[in-house]
């Protein structure tokens, strides 16, 4: 169990780390994460509404669901 929550933690920080990454980039309007389980896509989506500049939406099913982040403004850009 603790090997689980430390591999989660881990995903946790990669996710931040990306975010991070991806809000410091201007060329970039949007960014797609990795599928997660459904507790870390919470947890994600928790950090991206603590930045009013990203929308989050979410796409696919089952394992293969993904969280999907548009920077305010220029999601209408990448579709």
């Amino acid at each position: 169990m603790a090997v689980a929550n430390k591999q989660q933690q881990e995903a946790q920080c990669d996710v931040e780390a990306l975010v991070a990454e991806f809000l410091e980039d201007p060329a970039r309007t949007s960014l797609e994460l990795p599928p997660m389980s459904a507790a870390l896509r919470k947890k994600a989506k928790a950090l991206a509404d603590g930045h009013p500049e990203l929308q989050c939406e979410s796409f696919g099913l089952g394992s293969e669901r993904r969280l999907h982040l548009f920077k305010a403004g220029k999601a209408a850009a990448t579709s």
